[in-house]
């Protein structure tokens, strides 16, 4: 990512950076990306959200992988993270974010540990647990000062804690073969896996943009194609007004006055303050000679500080 953005991204990675790389994003998944799903977890808002996740994930996992051993870490690690962006992607389903990062896995594997442990009891079970509790506190005292996505968060959390009680109830005589040196068919697999969702990120690009990204794209082009863009920013988010607003200016360049007026209606709905809306509301009834509905839109407008000397 860093490649791409150069240095500038090093403090924190741009939204279209982001969803280019395969950030978690509603609007994009409803259209069928879902492998977004996956790849979220494996990049992150900045350099230093890599690091800090990456620290939690090795000392929690020198805990947990040698009591569950490598295939079963690696498939609560993937599991709790997808988990975590089905939580996310329910909450966030009308309100579009780029949502990026591990912490929905990472939380999944401590959540899990802390389960298995208070499930065994005894010395052994308390250790477990105990080891991974400060790290949950850290991770919920972290999620709730900062701007993280705590439904991530809690999706990992509660995907973790179920497949940590189904793996407990299994018994935890069932000890993990030995450690393989270098290289396992999981690290492959996880490899394998994640490329793919890279290749999918990198075939989709010209589709991969967001609702703001659209919108900037029409403001760059005339006649149809600007027309275009600003609806396809409209299908990704239905609810960003500047986005009618400017595909009300568009088509009213290019004469489409009906279907002007309604984006130019839709967008004073939206935003009822936004006075800009209501003066291009008011031009385009006076230029379909409603006079008596271009009247209220300009008093509109005035109300909300327009000049009074501008006609529509």
């Amino acid at each position: 990512m860093l490649a791409t953005t150069g240095w500038a991204g090093a403090r924190h990675f741009d939204t279209p950076t982001l969803i280019g790389f395969g950030a978690l994003y509603a609007p994009l998944v409803r259209e069928g990306q879902t492998w977004r799903a996956l790849t979220a977890m494996f990049i992150h808002v900045t350099p230093l959200h890599l690091l800090m996740n990456m620290l939690a994930l090795w000392r929690v996992g020198a805990v947990l992988e040698p009591h569950y051993g490598r295939g079963r870490f690696v498939a609560l690690y993937v599991l709790g993270g997808l988990g975590g962006s089905a939580l996310s992607l329910a909450w966030h389903w009308s309100r579009p974010v780029a949502s990026a990062g591990a912490s929905g896995a990472i939380c999944a594997l401590i959540f899990a540990g802390i389960v298995a442990g208070q499930s065994w009891g005894g010395v052994e079970g308390r250790r477990f647990r105990n080891a991974m509790l400060p790290w949950a506190v850290l991770v919920l005292v972290t999620g709730a000062s900062v701007s993280a996505d705590n439904a991530a968060h809690a999706g990992g959390l509660i995907a973790g804690a179920a497949l940590g009680w189904l793996l407990a109830r299994r018994g935890r005589e069932r000890q993990p073969a030995p450690a393989i040196e270098g290289m396992g068919l999981e690290a492959i697999f996880l490899v394998v896996v994640v490329a793919a969702g890279f290749v999918f990120a990198y075939q989709q690009r010209d589709q991969s943009f967001s609702a703001p990204e659209w919108v900037a794209r029409g403001l760059e082009r005339q006649g149809a194609e600007a027309i275009a863009a600003f609806r396809r920013a409209i299908v990704l988010e239905p609810d960003r007004a500047v986005a009618h607003y400017d595909l009300a200016l568009a088509l009213e360049r290019d004469k489409q006055l009906a279907g002007a007026e309604d984006e130019a209606r839709r967008a004073t709905g939206l935003e009822p303050a936004q006075r800009e809306a209501w003066a291009l509301l008011a031009r385009i009834l006076v230029r379909e000679n409603k006079d008596a509905e271009a009247k209220l839109a300009f008093d509109r407008y005035v109300d909300l500080g327009g000049r009074l000397d501008e006609k529509p």
